[in-house]
């Protein structure tokens, strides 16, 4: 099968020695991620970008603008009533690839469509770390951005936005909004995007094949690769020999961190690695909303579960020894709380606890009952049923839940089955049915990459997150609410002390790991994988622009 699908897809890019060869195992269903919180992740930073992004040594970077803004040149303020207010001006040569000048409104469209209520704007995060702007308008002329928070707003450079045309969809999308439509149903410009501001613009779209992007003639510097082909492939093992071959350039998320490290060693003349620390993790998420197993809700069955699970050896021996456990949201960032609680393996004390909260095995087969639990039938089994990702060679996620599952039926929990789904259906929204938003599954072996960058990490958690038929997009799939990390986690992105933000985060990390909210995993580290002969690739991290060093790279020997 291997044999069969590679020459097809590759093909063109052989025929063009200046092509940049992207492989993926998923195709997204549109191009602007904005709506999409999976595989448009990538694809999306081809063709556009912010007006700064970050070096992955925290380094701010102008890529729309001449200057950045700073308390010195009046970029950045705060009201008499402790707004923040960031200012900047869009440069003149930056344009659209169509010729037309990027301005205010591109920007102003953004915050428009995060704000009406009717588009699903699938992750609020995508939208300046979810940060609660009041307004972004033009200031004395149409190329000066006036961004206003609701509030203090002390990490400036967050505020990132990938800016939309409004020359080209201000129009069509207040027509929708008329009809009470959002620009999420605009499905043919987010397949084929006429206009970008990136080095690269989009060209043509084979369904099941490839995406091609071609050199933007309008971009202030002429690119060393003429076009950017992304090729899909649903077997990793595909990429893999593409990769070993040379038949492929880069490859990003899709080969774990181990098979990629076996790959460049085994391939030393056409492979090389990269594995920068992106705050990723796998983790394991237990539904507490109404249609999870009733015994989730209860602090000592959690604490069981985390007691029951030995991760220890998941990192020996599914993972070689090559990452950690990590003890909290913000492990591995300058922000992690080292005094974190951490309840490590104990099988014992996990069935004692399932005890005390009414859960234990009387008839002989292994599975614990009920027995005077509030609002469940006495005898009624601790019976789980689990999700997780469909990996790209079946086996990290699923190996992993394999052995979870394992573990866990020692102890009396039984974990009925488990499901995979893609990572475009697995993190879908409600109106797609996606599993972890609708509250299908009990359990949920997932993985997040939030990032190294900023204190305020994406608010997964909040009250206000929680799914439901009206609000959609809510990336809370636990579907658990505690007000005290909802204010806890407000302070990270509005108290203008260090220290005030870092004893809120050191009480957020301390109430997850007390009551259980989240077993962390795998500390995970991102496998970038390119081609020998790529020169001058820099990862931009996940923070606005990834792929900052597109217009800069070169292939050796050619």
């Amino acid at each position: 099968m291997a044999a069969l699908v590679v020459p097809g897809a590759a093909v063109h890019a052989q025929n063009n020695p200046k092509v940049f060869r992207i492989a993926s195992t998923e195709e997204p269903p549109i191009l602007i991620d904005y709506f999409d919180v999976g595989p448009a992740f990538l694809p999306m930073r081809i063709f556009m970008q912010p007006q700064w992004a970050k070096l992955p040594d925290g380094t701010v970077v102008p890529t729309l603008i001449d200057e950045l803004p700073s308390e010195q040149n009046g970029g950045l303020s705060q009201t008499a009533d402790g707004k923040s207010v960031i200012k900047f001006r869009i440069a003149d040569w930056a344009v659209w690839s169509d010729g037309q000048p990027i301005v205010a409104d591109d920007f102003k469209l953004v915050f428009d469509v995060a704000t009406d209520g009717v588009s699903n704007l699938r992750a609020s995060y995508r939208f300046i770390y979810g940060a609660k702007v009041e307004s972004i308008a033009q200031g004395a002329t149409d190329k000066d951005v006036v961004i206003t928070f609701a509030g203090p707003q002390p990490e400036w450079a967050n505020a990132w936005i990938l800016p939309l045309p409004a020359h080209v969809l201000r129009a069509p999308y207040e027509a929708l909004l008329k009809d009470h439509k959002g620009m999420d149903t605009m499905v043919d410009w987010l397949r084929a995007p006429t206009v970008g501001n990136g080095p690269y613009v989009f060209a043509e779209w084979q369904s099941g094949q490839f995406v091609r992007f071609t050199r933007n003639p309008k971009y202030w510097k002429t690119p060393y690769f003429d076009e950017v082909v992304v090729s899909f492939y649903p077997d990793a093992n595909v990429l893999k020999q593409l990769l070993a071959s040379g038949d492929s350039d880069f490859n990003a998320f899709d080969i774990p961190f181990l098979q990629a490290y076996d790959l460049a060693n085994q391939n030393p003349n056409t492979v090389q690695l990269q594995t920068p620390f992106e705050g990723e993790r796998v983790e394991l998420e237990m539904n507490q909303g109404p249609k999870g197993f009733p015994a989730l809700k209860d602090l000592n069955v959690r604490k069981a579960i985390e007691m029951g699970i030995d991760r220890q050896y998941i990192v020996d021996n599914l993972y070689d020894g090559k990452t950690e456990v990590p003890h909290s949201y913000w492990d591995g960032t300058a922000w992690y709380n080292p005094n974190t609680p951490f309840f490590g393996y104990d099988p014992d004390g996990a069935k004692n606890l399932l005890r005390q909260a009414g859960w234990y095995d009387d008839t002989g087969d292994g599975v614990a009952k009920a027995h005077g639990v509030a609002g469940v039938d006495d005898g009624t089994p601790l019976v789980l049923k689990a999700a997780t990702l469909a990996s790209t060679d079946s086996s990290e996620y699923e190996n992993t839940l394999l052995t979870v599952q394992e573990m866990l039926g020692k102890i009396g929990v039984k974990i009925s089955g488990i499901d995979t789904f893609n990572l475009g259906v697995f993190y879908g929204p409600v109106s797609s049915g996606g599993p972890y938003a609708t509250g299908a599954y009990d359990l949920y072996l997932m993985h997040w990459a939030t990032g190294v960058d900023t204190i305020n990490q994406f608010q997964l958690y909040g009250c206000a997150d929680i799914p439901s038929d009206r609000n959609p997009g809510g990336e809370n799939g636990s579907q658990f609410c505690d007000p005290e990390i909802d204010q806890n986690w407000k302070l990270l992105g509005t108290a203008m002390n260090p220290d005030d933000r870092q004893n809120a985060v050191n009480q957020i990390q301390n109430i997850i790991a007390d009551k259980v909210y989240t077993i962390y995993m795998v500390k995970r580290t991102t496998a970038l994988v390119l081609n020998k002969n790529i020169q001058g690739f820099v990862w931009g991290g996940f923070a606005g622009n990834p792929l900052i060093s597109l217009a800069d790279m070169t292939r050796a020997g050619s």
